[in-house]
């Protein structure tokens, strides 16, 4: 099992290499955007860009691979929209969504803005924000 620092450590430590990929932001969503209420919560995010996401998504799954993921399920919502799912040894899971910063949504009021380079992920989620509410 692992400890709440264990999982805040991996968090920070991937959302650093997300930062060296030049992504355009990181949006937290589910428990950890209230500081993981649960001590089984997992983390959950939507990595957007602007780029190849398919290309995004290989590079964040080596850096997955690097982090110690001991198994990693990788799915496809549709074109352009990828899951990837790294379990590690201590039973911390992820769930990470890999999208153009365009096809950003919201179902949910738990979510928060980790990361954003340019302010379009921030203006993306506050609009959609407002339709879902």
């Amino acid at each position: 099992m692992y400890t709440n620092e264990e999982r805040m450590n991996l968090f920070n430590n991937l959302l650093k290499e997300l930062r060296n990929l030049k992504i355009d932001g990181v949006v937290q969503i589910g428990s950890g955007v209230n500081n993981f209420k649960d001590n089984f919560s997992d983390i959950d995010m939507m990595v957007a860009d602007k780029g190849d996401v398919t290309q995004r998504k290989d590079e964040i799954k080596e850096i997955l691979e690097r982090m110690g993921a001991v198994y990693l399920k990788e799915g496809i919502f549709r074109e352009n929209i990828y899951l990837l799912m790294p379990f590690f040894d201590n039973g911390l899971e992820m769930d990470i969504s890999i999208m153009p910063t365009n096809l950003l949504s919201v179902q949910s009021p738990l979510w928060k803005v980790v990361f954003d380079v340019d302010g379009h992920v921030k203006t993306k989620m506050d609009d959609l924000n407002i339709k879902f509410i």
